[in-house]
């Protein structure tokens, strides 16, 4: 008679894990044996969508039938409408106790969530999921009319996403619908990273109490990104306390990088997208804007400066400039452009009153595309600019380890 070695169960957990993104394979295996249906069945409904009413019900009575499915869920994705039924939502939110990163909103750029449009039993599911202990992350997209005040409620998460947000709170129609918490004094939340993009706030209210903020990211030349960011907690969260201080695509305008409105972070970075020849000749302010920050006396804190320029392989020759090249027109705006800005991290690099911390530049230059030989842009010529400063830098101040060239072609 044969016999029958078992598995151990951690070896199958470990095999099925490298599964999480293949959903067809855990269903498969979660028929195949009862060791692999109890491994398998945690990824499976690890992510939830509910979007539409039938998805909504459907998991209803699923967790009807087995209600440790409930358990399982650790991502959970809602859009709600005033036409989305009453009941079926709250009941299934109202189970989901062990969610880690909740996604509330619309995705994508078509249409939006109106807060206040939304029946008041899913609004209120909804801030009971947001003040649960084990929520980690909140993400809300496409979302308006959202009282800023509800933030107050997510007081034990840590990441904050904001996507297409926009924090408004006009008089409701139904004056019982206030939230419950909007007349509470704000308490300290436990927020430690917050990510804003196409977001703005045109409140008065005082900003919420996040003591332990250190990770900013703002996407897009926005000003309404940075202020609503400074609207939710920087003013109550320690001086030179930021660690991280991101600005993606961003694109040089003055107004956008004004030194009086930046927290103080210990790490700055920029990166910057070109695309076509409108883009190129944007280059030039966004130097000079960068310019002007380092300038500034508020970066006291300042230990690593990042700035990333990424170009696309097929760039446009720009038209003839005063009768000059084209093509010299685009290596000027990619690359000559920098000096004046190659300048100030000199000057501040000398003077240890402006940059006592400063240990680090790192200069990117990434040329994405096919790296075909007709390419307009010469990472070659970025590469001895940027070679002609690194020992300048390097000698300059109260030491800088490192001045990296980065790049790809």
């Amino acid at each position: 008679m044969a016999h029958k070695t078992a598995i151990p169960q951690e070896i199958i957990d470990e095999i099925i894990a490298h599964l999480t993104d293949d959903l067809p394979t855990l269903h498969c295996c979660s028929s195949t044996s009862y060791s692999l249906y109890v491994s398998s069945r945690k990824h499976i409904f690890s992510t939830i969508c509910l979007y539409n009413t039938s998805a909504t019900q459907n998991l209803l009575s699923l967790l009807d039938q087995n209600p440790g499915v409930a358990n399982f869920v650790r991502t959970l994705h809602v859009y709600t409408s005033p036409r989305e039924n009453t009941t079926t939502l709250p009941a299934v939110l109202a189970r989901l106790s062990f969610v880690r990163n909740l996604i509330i909103g619309r995705e994508g750029e078509s249409g939006s969530m109106n807060w206040y449009a939304i029946p008041h039993a899913t609004k209120h599911a909804l801030e009971q999921l947001i003040t649960s202990p084990a929520l980690h992350t909140l993400v809300f997209t496409s979302v308006i009319y959202l009282p800023i005040s509800i933030l107050s409620l997510a007081a034990h998460i840590k990441a904050l996403k904001l996507y297409r947000v926009a924090f408004t709170e006009p008089e409701p129609p139904d004056h019982t619908d206030v939230p419950h918490h909007a007349t509470q004094a704000p308490t300290p939340i436990g927020l430690e990273s917050i990510h804003c993009s196409s977001s703005m706030s045109n409140l008065s209210c005082p900003p919420l109490h996040a003591p332990h903020l250190r990770h900013y990211t703002i996407v897009g030349n926005s000003m309404a990104n940075l202020l609503t960011v400074q609207k939710i907690c920087t003013a109550t969260t320690p001086a030179c306390a930021i660690d991280d201080l991101t600005w993606l695509e961003y694109r040089g305008d003055d107004q956008y990088i004004n030194p009086e409105v930046l927290v103080c972070p210990h790490r700055l970075t920029f990166s910057t997208w070109t695309f076509d020849a409108v883009w190129i000749q944007r280059l030039p302010a966004m130097w000079a804007s960068i310019s002007k920050l380092l300038s500034s006396t508020s970066l006291v804190a300042l230990e690593e400066f990042s700035v990333t320029l990424k170009c696309a392989s097929d760039l446009p020759v720009l038209p003839n400039v005063n009768g000059s090249d084209g093509d010299r027109d685009i290596k000027s705006a990619c690359l000559g452009a920098p000096r004046v800005w190659w300048n100030q991290i000199d000057a501040r690099l000398g003077d240890p009153s402006h940059a006592p911390r400063l240990r680090a530049v790192n200069i990117g230059l990434q040329i994405i595309g096919n790296g075909t030989d007709d390419s307009n842009v010469d990472g070659g010529t970025f590469e001895m600019q940027v070679m002609e400063y690194l020992p300048l830098l390097r000698s300059r101040g109260p030491g800088v380890l490192s001045a990296r060239l980065e790049g790809e072609t």
